[in-house]
């Protein structure tokens, strides 16, 4: 109930559940904080398939965001 009456997640959220999509600048932030996180990580990690891992979670979870349908935003 928090989230999806928080002024800035819950707009997002209710627009992606109720199958509008997700605007162009969320998914470009979503996906430039999950390119900072897992490159973050995986220099200061010494484990090369936690790195792989990392890695593959972080391409896996980026093609799922750019998949999803695109809300159209009006400029009014």
């Amino acid at each position: 109930n928090w989230i999806m009456n928080h002024r800035l997640f819950g707009p997002l959220i209710r627009d992606w559940k109720s199958g509008l999509g997700i605007t162009r600048r969320a998914k470009f932030f979503a996906i430039f904080s999950i390119t900072f996180g897992i490159t973050t990580s995986v220099l200061l990690i010494s484990n090369g398939i936690t790195r792989i891992l990392l890695v593959f979670i972080g391409l896996a979870v980026s093609i799922y965001l750019i998949t999803r349908p695109t809300k159209l935003v009006s400029k009014n």
